[in-house]
């Protein structure tokens, strides 16, 4: 079996094996009500082309750390961090690319903190490339943990395709 998984640059996921499309979330549901890859039997069996949006829930840390391997960004740091505003937070911060404060995760929540001002500490694009970096490290986890092989290739348009394939 094949299955195709797209992540965009927009930080969004592309799914359409949990009832039909809509919503899911990488890493499992946020409540019972809702589905997630690790609950999907089409995860890794269907052969379809996916087209469901995933709102990215930043949950996992070993994700977070392949995620910023993969975009050659510093190790994430797990700690209370202040932020520009004096505020602190905890959680796992994260510098990304040219960005003035780092944006802070907190992995029970799954709820990023950050402050670029609008733009001018950082490119919301340098986010949503984390995002989809997570999202792909993640769905990658799930895969060989489950026995599957998983191929990357990158698309012209920056999007993220993963093949899935059975052993």
């Amino acid at each position: 079996m094949n299955t195709i998984l797209d992540f965009t640059t927009e930080g969004t996921f592309y799914c359409d094996g949990l009832a039909g499309v809509r919503e899911v979330h990488i890493g499992g549901p946020r409540n019972t009500n809702e589905p997630g890859c690790e609950t999907c039997e089409r995860f890794v069996k269907c052969g379809m082309s996916h087209t469901a949006t995933v709102a990215t829930k930043i949950t996992d840390l070993n994700a977070i750390k392949e995620a910023c391997k993969m975009l050659k960004l510093p190790a994430p740091v797990i700690g209370t961090h202040k932020m520009y505003d004096g505020k602190t937070v905890t959680g796992v911060a994260v510098r990304l690319e040219n960005w003035q404060f780092p944006i802070v995760i907190d992995t029970k929540t799954g709820e990023i903190h950050y402050d670029n001002y609008h733009g001018n500490w950082g490119s919301e694009e340098e986010l949503k490339k984390f995002k989809q970096h997570y999202g792909v490290a993640k769905a990658k986890l799930i895969a060989k943990k489950q026995g599957y092989f998983v191929k990357q290739f990158t698309l012209p348009n920056g999007t993220i395709r993963l093949q899935v394939t059975g052993m």
